[in-house]
């Protein structure tokens, strides 16, 4: 019971922590793509950076 207790708590901190993510790569790569810097990134929906942030979190996460 205790590692599914550990379980569930790192997949909620991961979701909590990429929801808190997500929106600092959606607005970070709207500003660079408005700028110029990185056009192509304006392309791309929200829900694309929320997915690449729930992997980025699941990683730091599971590092020791």
């Amino acid at each position: 019971m205790k590692d599914a207790a550990r379980l569930l708590a790192y997949a909620a901190a991961t979701l909590i922590l990429a929801a808190l993510l997500a929106p600092l790569l959606y607005w970070s790569a709207q500003w660079l793509a408005a700028r110029g810097v990185i056009r192509f990134l304006a392309e791309y929906e929200f829900d694309r950076y929320f997915r690449r942030s729930v992997l980025i979190m699941a990683l730091l996460l599971a590092w020791p």
